[in-house]
């Protein structure tokens, strides 16, 4: 992920107060330490961290035991974020920026060169935010640092038990985003020289921590998900995110599978097993189920022979409609109601649908008294009971037809 992206993804993750760890993995001066508080100092958050490598026994971050009566107590570091006015971060020590302790972010740089003992020590802060009872108060995002694993770095390698805590982002050369900030902070010449001669300025690393999926991998992306504005994400960006929890393959099926599901729903793929798919047609976003329904109702104009066995689905489909499209149905499909009686009726048993049709007209209709403006109204729910009535139809109309010509008999 390039930087310019990786800032934007650090601020949404703040502004949805996402509890996942991130692991900025990339290669020296490429700005993961600098990205973070760039951005705090943007927002007017607070911003601190520590180096692990740095440490002695752990105690910076776990904090001492003591004794309180007959309780041991873990006295709390001064490096982890407080509400408490006694805490300082470093933007309060070394930079005198004004800003607020609520939130910010907070770095563990170059986690991978720490001793063992200290990165296990790491384990429970980055999954959640806490060491013993000392936990970060407020909306902290909570970030780690690392450099790859390749020559010249002195690095150890991170156990599956701590990345699989993390989102793991690659980070990749961005001269575009590096010059912004070099145009303010890098000599001139120097400058001019870069822009003619990028390939001095960054020297690509390879990646070998690879990230796999696991249960707890899709807990997290399901919280990440839901607080982010998913839907507005570039296609890059959600992949980096996937693949920094589940892994390249995971990732790559899972995108694939999203854009399906990008796809509105057709109406031989809801009838294919509908007792399945029908509450994932309903649960479309606006825009696909829109395109959905009209296909719908085209299908449903269109066809001219609908199962029996569609048709019931298709009365018990309108049923779970909101009123909005139950309208657009009872309008749309109704416009011909003998077409749609043609429709539903071709294969109820006994029925010949071309026959009542040809004599099923909307004034033999007034005349036999078949409530049609019910069924206008509402004719889903009463289905079932429009099929006996239709089906009786053929009796009564033989009843007037048979009562006429006795009736003209009687007149000659």
């Amino acid at each position: 992920m390039k930087i310019g992206e990786t800032k934007k993804l650090l601020r949404l993750w703040l502004e949805g107060e996402i509890d996942v760890s991130i692991f900025l993995l990339g290669g020296m001066g490429i700005g993961k330490s600098w990205i973070p508080k760039e951005l705090a100092k943007e927002l007017g958050v607070g911003y601190d961290g520590i180096f692990p490598s740095q440490m002695g026994d752990g105690s910076e971050m776990t904090g001492t035991p003591y004794r309180e009566n007959s309780w041991q107590r873990w006295s709390r570091p001064e490096n982890i974020p407080s509400l408490s006015k006694e805490y300082k971060c470093r933007l309060c020590i070394y930079d005198n920026v004004k800003h607020t302790h609520e939130k910010g972010f907070y770095v563990v740089d170059e986690i991978n060169t720490a001793p063992i003992d200290i990165r296990n020590s790491m384990m429970e802060f980055m999954l959640s935010g806490s060491i013993h009872r000392n936990k970060i108060e407020g909306n902290w995002v909570r970030i780690a640092c690392g450099n790859p694993e390749t020559e010249g770095f002195q690095v150890e390698s991170l156990s599956k038990a701590l990345t699989r805590r993390m989102v793991v982002i690659k980070l990749a050369p961005d001269f575009s985003s590096w010059e912004k900030w070099a145009k303010d902070n890098i000599d001139k010449e120097i400058l001019r020289f870069l822009e003619s001669n990028r390939e001095f300025l960054f020297k690509e690393e390879p990646f070998n921590i690879e990230t796999e999926c696991n249960p707890d991998s899709y807990r997290m992306l399901t919280e990440i998900k839901k607080k982010l504005p998913w839907e507005k994400l570039l296609k890059d960006t959600k992949f980096e995110i996937i693949q920094g929890l589940c892994g390249k393959e995971a990732a790559t099926s899972m995108i694939t599978f999203f854009e399906d599901i990008r796809k509105p729903m057709t109406p031989q793929e809801l009838f294919k097993s509908y007792d399945t798919n029908k509450s994932i047609f309903l649960s479309q976003k606006n825009d696909l189920l829109a395109v959905s329904m009209k296909k719908l109702l085209e299908y449903i104009q269109n066809t001219k022979n609908i199962t029996k066995e569609i048709a019931l689905n298709i009365c018990d489909f309108v049923t779970l409609l909101n009123k909005e499209y139950k309208v657009v149905f009872n309008q749309e499909v109704l416009l011909d109601t003998q077409k749609v009686i043609h429709n539903f009726v071709c294969d109820i048993e006994g029925c010949n649908p071309q026959d009542l049709l040809d004599t099923i007209n909307q004034k033999t209709l007034d005349e036999v008294g078949l409530p049609i403006k019910k069924y206008l109204n509402n004719p889903w729910t009463n289905f079932i009971k429009m099929k006996h009535e239709v089906m009786s139809l053929e009796l009564e109309l033989e009843n007037i037809t048979k009562g006429k010509e006795k009736l003209d008999e009687t007149e000659v």
